[in-house]
């Protein structure tokens, strides 16, 4: 009987690990195309509000995939709101900044370790 539930506790491992895999490649697929539509969506908007907030989330969004990108967004988006004297989305802007330097530092630092 051990066998059976052991032999059956494995498989359900096992198929924890599939789906959490399956569901992250997922994730990152589905950023992907959001980051596509929000960057054409920036393109096209002429709202400075409008364009603070997408780069907020095109910041955001390109954390994990790109922090590099993600950090020039989100400078970019500190541009434009100090030219609008926007002073929450400054904050924002430095928050998604430094979160940015962290991520680079955790990815670069086993390298060196």
């Amino acid at each position: 009987v051990a066998t059976k539930s052991s032999f059956f506790l494995a498989i359900a491992c096992k198929t924890s690990k599939v789906v959490s895999k399956f569901r992250l490649i997922t994730n990152l697929i589905l950023k992907a195309q959001d980051i596509d539509s929000l960057e054409n969506l920036l393109q096209n908007t002429t709202d400075t509000i409008q364009k603070m907030e997408i780069l907020e989330q095109l910041s955001s969004s390109s954390m994990a995939k790109s922090p590099e990108k993600c950090k020039s967004y989100a400078f970019d988006l500190y541009e434009l709101a100090v030219l609008n004297k926007n002073q929450e989305q400054q904050a924002n802007a430095f928050y998604i900044i430094a979160k940015s330097f962290y991520f680079l530092s955790e990815m670069i630092l086993p390298y060196f370790f």
